[in-house]
């Protein structure tokens, strides 16, 4: 399989702040985890990751293990084209699918120590890519409308 990855020092990663966006086709519910995009240390446990499993698309931070920011929204129909985008700060975030927000569950105040950008992958046991159409980063916390407007 091909399998992507990019240092988060070879491109304006912004540790305090940003937004990851992507657009796929919902994998058939086999009741693993399908992650859509994820930035790591290599591990599960320091991770920005927007993954789909078992009905639910998830968008998670993580740090030392504990997570510190989650929203899930249910997942569309396996073969359906998706948007996804996610915002990320110190104090929290935002998530989006096709325009509607995601339910927030875990808002926390720390952010982890990531070295690697994985489109359509992800560090950790259990976890299968998924094929992507177009991923995104921004080096800001996108304000205002627009990770909900471009997940239109």
């Amino acid at each position: 399989a091909d399998v992507a990855t990019l240092a988060t020092n070879l491109f304006p990663f912004n540790s305090a702040a940003g937004t990851l966006f992507a657009q796929y086709i919902q994998p058939v519910n086999d009741g693993l985890t399908h992650t859509v995009v994820c930035i790591d240390d290599g591990t599960a446990n320091e991770r920005i990751r927007i993954s789909t499993a078992s009905g639910t698309t998830t968008f998670l931070v993580t740090v030392g293990g504990v997570a510190k920011f989650s929203a899930t929204i249910a997942s569309p129909t396996a073969g359906t084209s998706v948007k996804v985008a996610m915002t990320y700060i110190a104090n929290g975030g935002n998530a989006y699918q096709n325009g509607v927000a995601a339910t927030i569950g875990t808002s926390g105040t720390t952010l982890p120590t990531v070295t690697t950008f994985r489109p359509g992958n992800s560090a950790g046991a259990n976890q299968l890519g998924t094929p992507l159409a177009a991923t995104k980063y921004y080096p800001m916390n996108l304000a205002d409308d627009t990770p909900r407007t471009i997940t239109l």
